[in-house]
């Protein structure tokens, strides 16, 4: 899914662990298992010589002091090392999996949230998909200049992922095309269908600018037709830029008619 460290089963192993029990379980654990192979080695190591009770009882003293003393210290800093490694992964599967720019998830990681969701999606779910993209955003970075266009793309990016919070991922495809997946029962996805519409119909900057985004949306078949979602909602999103093109030319009409 996002950035994979190249580690042997038994280090991935570990690694588990320590995300599992956190530093001081692991502390324990290895503590105790040094005490046990070295109370247990011993003990088979007297059984063999059949020394004095008095050795016996120093060697088995010894095995039992040395450990506890000395396995605490070195699995301490075992265990400081894999925390180290723990958040590097954490941070790089961040940075392999985030646009950053907006924040949100990129390309990479919508395909496998999307695939995830339709594995996991119960009998009376839908798993939908929403594609959509800036309205005349080249003119935005024409007219405003391109840090206008950045912080464009943060306020829709902010927007999509409120209106999806709770029920499915919004990602950033690349330049102003963003996506949307998400899993909810049969019977709300009007409604999330509606929150997605509302999300990209009223991107404010102060009081000088006002944007609209278009969406498109479709429903996911199965894991295999994540790519043939997103093309039918494509279609879906051209269809609705079409429809606004036609509306503005005919507000344009009108206008220029109650002028003459």
């Amino acid at each position: 899914m996002g950035f994979e460290l190249q580690l042997s089963p038994g280090q991935r192993r570990l690694l588990d662990m320590y995300r599992r029990w956190g530093p001081a379980a692991m502390i324990v654990v290895i503590t105790a298992v040094s005490l046990l192979l070295s109370v247990v080695a011993t003990g088979g190591a007297m059984a063999v010589q059949r020394p004095p009770l008095v050795d016996w009882i120093i060697s088995m003293t010894m095995a039992t002091v040395i450990p506890l003393i000395v396995a605490p210290i070195a699995s301490g800093l075992t265990v400081r090392l894999l925390g180290t490694i723990v958040v590097a992964h954490d941070h790089l599967d961040l940075l392999a999996s985030t646009d950053a720019l907006t924040g949100l998830a990129n390309r990479r990681r919508f395909f496998a949230v999307a695939e995830q969701m339709t594995a996991d999606r119960g009998p009376d779910e839908v798993v939908m998909v929403a594609v959509t993209d800036m309205d005349g955003f080249k003119t935005i970075n024409d007219t405003h200049g391109h840090a206008m266009g950045d912080a464009a793309l943060q306020q829709i990016a902010n927007l999509l992922s409120r209106a999806v919070s709770g029920v499915g991922l919004a990602a950033r495809m690349g330049g102003d095309e963003f996506a949307c997946v998400i899993r909810v029962p049969a019977t709300d996805v009007e409604a999330a269908q509606g929150r997605i519409t509302a999300a990209c119909s009223d991107i404010r900057f102060g009081d000088e600018l006002r944007l609209s985004a278009s969406a498109g949306f479709s429903t996911v078949e199965d894991r295999t037709d994540i790519d043939g979602a997103l093309s039918r909602a494509d279609v879906g999103l051209y269809l609705n830029k079409g429809r606004l093109r036609r509306r503005s030319t005919d507000r344009e009409s009108a206008d220029e008619r109650q002028a003459a």
